[in-house]
This record gives structure tokens, sequence and C-alpha cells, in this order.
């Protein structure tokens, strides 16, 4: 039998991805989380107010390629790291706020959840 990990669960799909971001930036030590819409728009943080949402709204732009392959965000020093993931017609941005290794082990943490969570 396989053992529960999650201390909290919800059926209401923004808490739950409240509860999973806050989980993994705990875990892997990245100060934020964000998941984006292509227009920018936040669905969900570990952190919330304006500031979040005001992040949420660049990162579409933060994880576009430049011309030689890089993501703005690594081309302006910026210390995020963006992974694009599709769920049928939509596309969404999972953004970490962080130190390179801690983000990619935060996006990597959250990723499945996210899309378990999204495809409810």
């Amino acid at each position: 039998m396989l053992d529960e990990r999650r201390q909290y669960r919800s059926k209401n799909k923004k808490l739950a991805l409240h509860y999973l971001f806050r989980s993994v930036a705990e875990q892997c030590a990245v100060p934020a989380l964000f998941l984006s819409n292509e227009d920018g728009e936040l669905l969900s943080s570990n952190l919330s107010g304006a500031a979040a949402r005001d992040f949420a709204s660049i990162i579409p732009r933060l994880a576009a390629p430049t011309e030689n392959g890089e993501s703005v965000a690594e081309r302006e020093g910026i210390p995020a790291r963006v992974l694009t993931l599709h769920t049928g017609e939509q596309r969404y941005y999972l953004c970490a706020v962080g130190e390179q290794r801690d983000c990619l082990a935060g996006l990597h943490g959250a990723c499945d959840g996210v899309r378990r969570i999204l495809a409810e």
C-alpha cells in the first residue's frame, strides 16, 4: 500500500495547487513558485498579493526564447527558471525563482503534481 505524503488536500484546484507549491517550495528551498497561463494571469503561487500577480504577468515573456536559444530570464540574469506545460489545448507556465539548482528541483518536484491537479 502506498503512503500518503500530502498533509493537506483539496478538491478545489486553486487551493490544491497552493498546497502543492507551498510544500515544494519548502522542501526544495525555493522562495517562490508560480503557475500562470499564456496571458500572464496568476493561477497559483506559494505567495500572494499584487507583487505575485505582477511577476506572474511577465512569466510568458521570461520563457520566450531569444535569438541564441536561451530564455529571456537567462539572458537578463533573472534568477528564475520556467517550464512550459501543455494540458490538452492549454499552455501553462510553471516558474521557480531562486538559485538555479533549487529552481530545477522545485520545477521537477511540482510538475507532476500540477499536471495531476489540472487534469482532475
